[in-house]
């Protein structure tokens, strides 16, 4: 199922949960003598507010662009879940109990409440600090990834064994790089890419000089990944 039908159902269940709590509510209230007081009003208040959050929560993981982002963001539904229940359970009480005093009501109510913010905003910071470092990582190791791409399409230009052997042996050594660059890497990995072009051009116009190029393109790769390893 879609995210786009699944957003759908979930808005659909979140508003008939709130009618029913609004329907609950006042029916008891009003079926038991309860006064509509001050008392009543901050836990419906309460209440209300850890919907909304709820339903923000949710927004919030359903418009992530990536399935990936949506998992992250599902646990930002799953505490919101819970600072519901607590908060119904506590405004439920400030509502319906005759005797509740209206700032105990209050403090009780804007503790939870207060609780239930801070660690669904927490909880949302920690979400963005693991995409920054998954968008990070992304970043670094694209050289390596769009390389090894080539390389692996390159073998299918090869038109002698030799020229086989040579688009083998490249993709290997790419292969088996190190995927992480630095920014201190840009002068070798732009020599690396020249001497790519190279060799392919060499490859697919079935040129003498493809060997060559593949050892000393090895040897470029190489000399990056002492760098790598050197810099960790």
């Amino acid at each position: 199922m879609r995210r786009k039908n699944l957003r759908g159902i979930y808005a659909v269940i979140w508003a008939v949960a709130l009618v029913v709590f609004n329907v609950v509510s006042f029916t008891v209230a009003l079926n038991t003598g309860k006064e509509l007081n001050a008392s009543f009003f901050i836990g419906y208040g309460a209440v209300t507010a850890a919907f909304i959050g709820q339903l923000l929560c949710a927004y919030f993981a359903f418009r992530a662009d990536s399935l990936k982002k949506f998992f992250y963001n599902v646990s930002l539904i799953s505490l919101s879940y819970g600072g519901l229940v607590a908060m119904l359970v506590l405004g439920s009480l400030t509502m319906l109990i005759p005797d509740t005093v209206s700032f105990v009501g209050i403090i009780a109510c804007a503790v939870v409440l207060g609780a239930y913010i801070i660690t669904v905003a927490k909880a949302k910071l920690a979400i963005e600090a693991v995409e920054q470092t998954d968008a990070k990582i992304k970043t670094q190791t694209q050289f390596v990834r769009l390389l090894t791409a080539d390389a692996e399409s390159l073998k299918g230009y090869a038109a002698d064994d030799n020229a086989r052997q040579a688009c083998d042996k490249v993709y290997e050594a790419v292969r088996y790089s190190d995927p992480v660059s630095n920014p201190v890497l840009s002068g070798i990995e732009s020599e690396i890419s020249v001497k790519f072009s190279a060799f392919s051009d060499s490859v697919k116009n079935s040129a003498d000089n493809s060997r060559q190029l593949a050892e000393e393109l090895c040897r470029l790769i190489s000399e990056r990944n002492a760098k790598v390893k050197a810099l960790k």
